[in-house]
């Protein structure tokens, strides 16, 4: 049997998969009474995510001082992430399953990798009351959790709000009848992979 640890090495994750395991995790600990007392806090891990997917919106103008910044905030969620896995590391002692209740990546029990599926079959439904909307896709093999996204299409930028679950399918509410918004889904694995699905633009009743 290996040895249960945290796979915290974020240097190769593309930004946007950095976004979606960072938000995995704020959303695994806020709250987890296995870990009380967490370095840093998740209101400050919330602060560099914040700042980073702000930054990540700015950069997609190339403009070389937003890429730079960019840049600059993604160092920064990379240590904020890397001092939280040692304090997590240290209080779970190699117990996998308080280390999978961070949200972070575990190291298989065995040598053989997990690999992250497809996702398939996207669908945007209207939800049963006006202003919901039901997004779902097939259940993803090795999936480990599901973010699921939508904005304004007439919204400038790339800024998108977004609610994780660990089931592929999720209803959002209160958005505004007759408006057109985007929806997309992200899944991510055990390793910290992430995949996408397209984008389905779609008016919302």
């Amino acid at each position: 049997m290996i040895q249960s640890k945290i796979l915290s090495d974020y240097s190769r994750l593309a930004d946007a998969a950095l976004e979606v395991k960072a938000l995995s995790i704020a959303a695994s600990m806020t709250g987890n009474a296995n870990f009380p007392q967490p370095n840093p806090g998740i209101d400050k891990l919330n602060e560099h995510i914040a700042a980073f997917s702000a930054a990540l919106s700015a950069a997609k103008t190339r403009h070389l001082v937003s890429v730079s910044e960019k840049n600059d905030r993604r160092r920064e969620l990379i240590a904020a992430l890397t001092t939280l896995a040692t304090y997590i590391s240290y209080v779970a002692n190699g117990n996998r399953t308080l280390l999978l209740s961070s949200g972070f990546s575990v190291n298989a029990e065995n040598k053989a990798s997990a690999q992250l599926g497809t996702p398939g079959n996207f669908k945007v439904e209207p939800g049963q009351n006006s202003g919901s909307v039901v997004l779902s896709i097939d259940a993803v093999a090795n999936a480990r959790s599901y973010t699921h996204f939508y904005k304004l299409q007439s919204e400038a930028g790339d800024t998108w709000f977004h609610a994780i679950s660990s089931s592929p399918e999720y209803t959002f509410t209160g958005l505004d009848p007759l408006k057109m918004y985007c929806f997309r889904i992200g899944v991510a694995g055990a390793k910290g992979q992430v995949v996408y699905t397209d984008i389905i633009t779609k008016g919302v009743v």
